[in-house]
């Protein structure tokens, strides 16, 4: 997927994206590029549907009205947040599946490299610092990985053996 162009919050018109880290292009999966390609197929009978009523020329945006204008970016919001609600999960913002995100990634083991180029921030600190967490499952990971140094495994001992040694 390529990223060349953005709807700033304002809704006033589309802009180059805000940074130079923004712009590029974004591996996406398999599954994605499947529900992508019905999403065009359906947009392009929605389109046809609505002939002259049609108001997003050809923008395809994911998020619109129905007649081709994107949602003002409220709508996406309030609808996430609904979605939320009726399905009994814990509320978190939107932009927090940003945090989501890197974290899933960095739990799988990807690099810190390459999620800061997926989440498109220009330094690798910022992903480090602000979006991506420590699970409960990546504790235990990290935890487990001091197992190799367990002593009865390896038939030595840590307790003191003789008076001398404990002072």
């Amino acid at each position: 997927m390529n990223i060349d162009k953005s709807l700033p919050i304002d809704w006033e018109f589309i802009d180059d994206p805000k940074n130079e880290s923004s712009f590029g292009e974004v591996d996406m999966p398999e599954w994605y590029m499947r529900e992508l390609k019905e999403f065009y197929h359906q947009w392009k009978i929605d389109k046809l549907k609505v002939g002259d009523l049609w108001k997003g020329g050809d923008r395809q945006f994911i998020f619109h009205s129905g007649f081709g204008e994107p949602y003002y970016p409220s709508t996406t919001t309030r609808t996430w947040a609904k979605f939320l609600k009726r399905n009994k999960f814990r509320h978190i913002r939107l932009h927090h599946l940003r945090h989501t995100s890197g974290s899933l990634l960095f739990e799988a083991g990807e690099q810190m490299k390459s999620i800061q180029e997926r989440l498109r921030h220009s330094r690798e600190q910022t992903i480090c610092d602000i979006y991506v967490h420590v699970s409960k499952k990546k504790k235990k990971q990290t935890a487990k990985a001091f197992d190799k140094f367990d002593p009865k495994a390896s038939g030595t001992s840590l307790a003191p053996t003789s008076e001398n040694e404990v002072n």
